[in-house]
């Protein structure tokens, strides 16, 4: 799994692909470090943000400011998530940017605007216990 989709997934509020545990523990890591911008050790709303924008211009393939029909599914077969099921034919940036957050909220358990390193690891075990939760 590549950085970019554990920011999508993380920045998008979907659900991690099941891997062998040693290489989704390297992905997972590897992408949480690249949303890590200022190297704190933790996720700011503020990082997820950027690294939603980032997903947006990595999906919009031909940089028209929207997501087609076509790109979501296209981001549906690289990265396994399915935008497209409650979402109009074109989603703008605006539109894309105000997603909810559903994934930094949940980590995000004592809502200080952060997810914690000891955050990430509880909700990563929660999820392990029950993948359907993102």
């Amino acid at each position: 799994m590549k950085p970019m989709m554990i920011a999508f997934a993380f920045a998008c509020g979907a659900a991690f692909p099941a891997l062998a545990e040693e290489s989704r523990d390297q992905a997972i890591t590897a992408g949480l470090t690249s949303m890590d911008t200022n190297g704190d050790g933790s996720i700011s709303r503020a990082e997820a943000q950027e690294a939603r924008a980032r997903v947006f211009d990595k999906l919009d393939a031909n940089h028209d400011g929207r997501i087609t029909h076509v790109e979501r599914m296209d981001a549906h077969a690289n990265f396994g998530n399915d935008l497209d099921r409650t979402r109009p034919d074109t989603l703008t940036r605006a539109e894309f940017m105000s997603l909810p957050y559903t994934m930094f909220d949940r980590t995000d358990t004592n809502r200080d605007g952060l997810a914690s390193a000891e955050e990430i690891r509880s909700a990563r075990a929660r999820h392990v216990d029950n993948p359907d939760m993102y």
